[in-house]
């Protein structure tokens, strides 16, 4: 998952070699030794040799530093070249002070700088929550050093090769060099715009330098340092002068965490405001989460000292004693005895999400195996859900927080313990189904409890919504699949193993939604029973994103099903194919909305292997390539040594055309049920959805993708948004209510037809019900016929064309738009 996609720490190291990189080679080029050629690698390219002036080595020199990079090793294995902060300025001299001419040095190059400033200057509000200096950023400089100093080196290269820029006719002189105003990013002038300068999908797009060193036509010697350059391409940034690299990293982690918190808090206001639906909602969260676990896992790896198992292996808790220690903060003071905390440190407590971890780790201590900690409700105090939180005092929010949880955590740890095989969960009842087990707290299920702590924020007193909707969802789905269960005897193409799914959807729908599975399980899971009153439905009540969860995968089993049913019986293929036949012949005036629509979202290339057939030939020939017939059937210079049907090994054709996405979330919710398991190919195809659909996708998204198959995680997530909405209608399509629909009318067509199809073909032309989508077979067969043998007749006087007619035009004005208006 990594390679896919990039981190606001990995974006800052990215361009930082990048900037290394193009320094060391341009200022090659203008004549600097390369790093094998200097007289000591060990000192590196900031080795200064006395002989030389600002170009580098000259005359014997010059030959002798070529000389010995010609016994470099080669490239292959070689350890990148580590350039220092300090060596930053020494080269981008040698660029700006070329005297030959003016070296032309792109304006990406200049943004690079530019971009990782502003990243930098980010730090100050790290800082800045610390204690460590006032809101002003000017004071920054006498606070903190080696962060000032940092961003002054770096400044430094920009007025260098800013002035490297200028047209030579044009160009600056040192006085007006040394005037210069530093570069100061207008997005970090005060520290609040410091908190609000990312937006989503336009700040972490980082710049990709897919360029060659840019100078003045170099010497045949400098040509040959050069091309040995070329061949040791592998330039990063030393971070050991940098004593703040640590910091950064950390700050770096939780400012991805905050904006990751703020698109998520967005995303569930738009639900309460109907925006989005329930199923969008949570998708978009339990991928989040997936997301969040990753930054976790590489943010553990990368500093393993901060990871200590006494704070179940979470680094929150090394890093808030350490800025305790380091601000002069006393840990083991509180204002008041309730308080979780030395509050004074409430900034960086919930900048860390400190509050969640001390509860998360309070429940952790009291977990017993084989039972269930008691949470009566009201034992921690009441939670208003119409109270005003803009109103309430820290400690009040605090405290909301705590009942909130607590509350909740005993119920979740059951879910996350029961050993059932068919409850889907989400990401952060999973979480805490290991917290029950294990006892651990990584900092992603922090993070996941928080957000289930703002959820209910932004819900309040509209909590249950969610749990009101997926009752109705469970209703729908359980009448559907009695129809599924209870219907006519089903075809040899419906195995017995599809009838048992079909039990086990109304069985999940029934007792974990319409009746309070929670208590049932832990009468059989949980060996002391709690001696308070059980709320019913108390979790699905207060946990939208779990509501959301059961909601996408009874949608996407029911959608499986009823494409399973359809096909099995070839009642929706048989009935486009007729409606087709119809409208292509002009027989049929009345367009059949829920048709049309069924074809748009499978396209007539799966159903109809192509265009859609124009004339009563073509229709009976895709029909029959359709249910299976082989294409060397239709070979004009054929032989053939009887006159049997020449038939496809692989028989009918599957129309089901999943989208990548829809395959993607499919193989989280129905098939694995674990976290989505992102590919570069289902990121591209999610994009080309995108693309197709007309939807606002940025440009620069989709061209950031095609430069380096990276993108952040928050630009997966709004592109996930986005790809959601676009994929709606082939979400929400009732494939269960549109194959019974389909049947309905294929019975009433044998109603009319079956008088002349008993007299042409006898009583047993049909003999088994499931056998009525082949009703479309005969006419198809009739009308194609009469087009074989009298050229340019008119179809309608076919009685079984007009009868197909005459029905299907009844039964769309009856209900042929039944699932357009479901779908809005």
């Amino acid at each position: 998952m990594s390679s896919l996609f990039i981190n606001t720490y990995q974006l800052y190291k990215k361009q930082t070699d990048q900037l290394a990189q193009w320094l060391l080679d341009t200022a090659v080029l203008c004549g600097y030794p390369p790093p094998e050629s200097a007289p000591s690698t060990a000192n590196g390219p900031g080795h200064k040799n006395e002989s030389a002036g600002p170009g580098g080595p000259k005359g014997k020199d010059r030959k002798k530093a070529t000389e010995q990079s010609e016994e470099l090793p080669a490239a292959e294995g070689t350890p990148p070249y580590s350039i220092r902060l300090s060596q930053f300025v020494e080269l981008a001299k040698v660029i700006a002070e070329r005297t030959e001419s003016n070296v032309r040095v792109p304006a990406t190059v200049i943004a690079l700088v530019q971009q990782v400033i502003k990243m930098r200057k980010s730090l100050s509000k790290f800082y800045i929550m610390q204690g460590r200096s006032n809101s002003d950023i000017e004071n920054l400089q006498g606070n903190n050093q080696s962060h000032m100093y940092f961003i002054s080196r770096l400044e430094e290269v920009y007025r260098l090769l800013d002035s490297a820029v200028k047209d030579p006719a044009n160009a600056t002189t040192q006085s007006d060099q040394a005037s210069r105003k530093p570069f100061e990013p207008k997005d970090v002038a005060s520290i609040d715009e410091v908190a609000n300068r990312f937006s989503i999908l336009e700040v972490e797009e980082p710049i990709d330098l897919d360029i060659e060193p840019s100078a003045p036509t170099p010497s045949a010697s400098a040509s040959a340092e050069v091309a040995k350059l070329q061949a040791h391409r592998n330039v990063v940034y030393d971070t050991d002068e940098d004593d703040d690299e640590l910091d950064f990293a950390i700050f770096c982690l939780f400012e991805d965490l905050r904006r990751v918190r703020e698109f998520l808090s967005q995303i569930w206001h738009d639900y309460k405001s109907g925006k989005l639906d329930l199923m969008t909602t949570s998708i978009i969260t339990n991928t989040a989460f997936g997301f969040v676990q990753s930054l976790d896992a590489d943010f553990c790896r990368a500093h393993p000292t901060l990871i200590v198992p006494k704070f179940h292996n979470n680094p929150i808790m090394s890093i808030y004693l350490v800025i305790c220690m380091i601000s002069g903060v006393d840990i083991r003071f509180r204002n008041h005895p309730d308080d979780m905390y030395n509050y004074q440190m409430k900034e960086i407590g919930e900048f860390f999400f400190l509050p969640v971890y001390l509860l998360l780790e309070a429940f952790s201590r009291v977990i017993q195996p084989g039972g269930m900690p008691e949470a009566k409700k009201g034992h921690y105090g009441t939670y208003n859900p119409k109270a005003d939180r803009g109103k309430m005092s820290y400690r009040q929010k605090i405290m909301e927080d705590k009942i909130l949880l607590l509350e909740n955590l005993p119920s979740f740890c059951l879910l996350g313990q029961a050993r059932h095989d068919v409850f889907v969960l989400d990401e952060l009842t999973a979480g805490l189904g290991n917290l029950y087990k294990k006892k651990e707290i990584p900092l992603w299920l922090v993070f996941a409890a928080q957000i289930f702590l703002d959820v209910n924020h932004i819900m309040r007193d509209r909590i249950a919504d969610a749990f009101l909707h997926i009752k109705r969802t469970a209703i729908i789905t359980k009448i559907q699949m009695s129809q599924v269960i209870d219907g006519p005897q089903h075809t040899m193409n419906w195995p017995k193993q599809n009838q048992t799914v079909a039990q086990t959807i109304w069985t999940f729908a029934h007792d974990w939604v319409m009746t309070d599975g929670m208590r049932r399980l832990a009468q059989l899971h949980i060996s002391t029973q709690p001696t308070y009153p059980h709320e019913p439905y108390a979790l699905l009540k207060t946990h939208p994103l779990l509501c959301g969860t059961v909601e996408t995968f009874l949608r996407l089993l029911t959608r499986e099903t009823g494409i399973a049913l359809a096909m099995g019986w070839g009642t929706l293929l048989s009935v486009a194919h007729l409606y087709n036949l119809l409208r292509q012949t002009r027989v049929l005036a009345t367009p059949w909305p829920d048709m049309e629509l069924f074809i748009d979202l499978h396209t007539p290339a799966a159903l109809f292997i192509g265009a859609l057939p124009t004339t009563p030939e073509d229709c009976e020939k895709h029909y029959t390539l359709m249910l299976g017939l082989s294409v060397e059937h239709f070979a004009r210079e054929r032989t053939r040594r009887n006159n049997r049907p020449l038939t496809n090994k692989s028989g009918p054709r599957n129309w089901q055309t999943n989208p990548p996405l829809l395959q993607t979330i499919t193989d989280r919710y129905v098939t694995q049920h674990g976290t989505i398991a992102w590919t570069a190919t289902a990121i591209e195809g999610i994009l080309n959805e995108v693309n197709a659909s007309q939807r606002n996708l940025p440009k620069h998204l989709r061209k950031r993708w095609d430069k380096s198959h990276q993108l952040s995680h928050l630009q997966v997530l709004a592109l996930l948004r986005e790809a959601l909405g676009a994929e709606q209608k082939a979400l929400r399509f009732d494939y269960v209510a549109m194959h019974f629909r389909s049947l309905e009318f294929l019975r009433e067509l044998r109603g009319k037809v079956d008088e002349e199809l008993t007299r042409v073909y006898g009583k047993e032309y049909l003999e088994r019900e499931d056998q009525i989508p082949t009703l479309v077979g005969y006419v198809m067969s009739a009308a194609a016929e009469l087009c074989r043998t009298r050229p340019g007749a008119d179809i309608t006087a076919l009685t079984l064309v007009e009868k197909s007619a005459e029905v299907m035009r009844r039964f769309v004005e009856r209900e042929g738009d039944v699932e357009v208006r479901k779908l809005g």
